[in-house]
């Protein structure tokens, strides 16, 4: 994150040398990453790659979800599906059906084996 940090001061020291506003970079709040289990995490990978093989990316997330936030009390992972053109966040954020329809696959059968694997003793 120092390196993400330090280019962004960057930008924003350049911007407002540029610019007629003035323009101040401020942290508003910082919390720690939080691991999300690799039991779940395995689950949603290996079904991910049974089920959508070409549409299947592992990725990791610096966003304050609530997965998070639950992980200091039991195990959490999480899926994405993506959003067309990369937006994400925003009013405009929108997914295809068939990303929905194909994310709706892979958690549901990735729920079943996670399921399967609290029934013996997870």
């Amino acid at each position: 994150m120092s390196s993400l940090k330090l280019e962004l001061e960057k930008v924003v020291r350049n911007e407002a040398k540029a610019s007629p506003c003035n323009l101040e970079l401020s942290l508003e709040s910082e919390s720690a990453p939080a691991r999300m289990d690799k039991d779940l995490t395995s689950i949603l990978e290996t079904t991910a790659v049974r089920v959508a093989p070409s549409d299947y990316m592992r990725m990791n997330s610096g966003a304050g979800h609530d997965a998070r936030t639950f992980s200091a009390i039991m195990p959490c992972s999480m899926m994405f599906v993506p959003s067309i053109g990369g937006l994400s966040h925003h009013y405009n954020e929108n997914t295809s059906n068939e990303h929905i329809k194909l994310g709706a696959k892979v958690y549901s059968e990735a729920a079943i084996a996670m399921i399967s694997l609290a029934n013996s003793g997870f």
